[in-house]
């Protein structure tokens, strides 16, 4: 009988679990972001640059649960299916599903154990409903997180009278983008890691030593720092820095704006790494 050999664990979570123990090495508290932004939040966060910026987000959709009556006729077609059965007992079950008192996929169940039917015959009977088949979903106002920074907001708002300050706090999480191309470089759900510190007394340069501390101890050396021409509005204006090292960007860095901040009501100095 061979030896057992231990499965492989995937290279990416290998390297999710080497940064995660960077940052609890720092003193960082892990947090699980949230992954559904309202639209709101985007504006409250981008201001004006907002709608540029929505165009990478998926929207969430759902689909309206829809209004069924039992006419003669397709109570006539049910019947041939089952049989006679309890026509008030299956209005009910309709409009407590449309009501949403009964899960769309415990419908059937409902049906089967309600009706004292089979499974197949329950299937049989929501087939004879066009309603269900011309559903079309709706879209909401909710994004996927497309940055981690959209999640950062909600979370220092809440955390932020609640412990004491500093604030050292990192996530690793998906980020979905509506990329226009797939390749390499571009994926439409990607992993990031990204950390905020809050404190009272704070600034750029405190943040840039962080950062190379944290860069230093995952593996990177020669780290440059090039401030962005352009600072995203959710940056304090020439305080975002595109990070480098051997020429590849490898993260982003900045003050939060006070203008986003003070949308949160957060009232500390933000440093936050991507």
């Amino acid at each position: 009988m061979s030896k057992k050999q231990n499965g492989k664990s995937h290279l990416v979570q290998d390297l999710i679990q080497e940064i995660r123990n960077v940052f609890l090495d720092l003193g960082f508290d892990e947090i699980e972001n949230q992954i559904f932004i309202p639209e709101d939040d985007v504006y409250k966060q981008y201001g004006s640059e907002a709608p540029v910026v929505l165009d990478r987000c998926y929207y969430l959709a759902g689909l309206p649960r829809p209004d069924i009556g039992l006419s003669r006729e397709k109570i006539h077609e049910i019947k041939g299916i089952i049989g006679n059965f309890d026509v008030d007992e299956f209005k009910r079950i309709l409009r407590e599903y449309r009501e949403g008192a009964i899960e769309g996929d415990n419908l059937t169940e409902e049906m089967v154990n309600k009706l004292c039917i089979e499974m197949n015959d329950a299937i049989r009977i929501i087939d004879l409903f066009s309603e269900f088949r011309e559903i079309k979903p709706v879209p909401s106002r909710m994004t996927l997180r497309s940055h981690m920074t959209a999640a950062w907001f909600i979370t220092l708002q809440a955390m932020q009278d609640v412990y004491d300050l500093p604030l050292k706090l990192f996530s690793i999480g998906l980020r979905f983008r509506r990329e226009q191309k797939v390749d390499a470089s571009h994926l439409r759900a990607h992993y990031g890691a990204s950390c905020v510190l809050m404190d009272n007394e704070l600034d750029i340069e405190n943040g840039k030593r962080l950062s190379r501390e944290i860069l230093e101890k995952i593996g990177f050396r020669s780290v440059k720092f090039v401030k962005k021409s352009a600072t995203s509005n959710y940056y304090e204006e020439g305080l975002e820095f595109e990070i480098f090292a051997d020429g590849i960007e490898i993260a982003d860095c900045g003050m939060y704006s006070r203008r986003s901040l003070s949308n949160y009501d957060i009232k500390y100095p933000v440093f936050n790494i991507g």
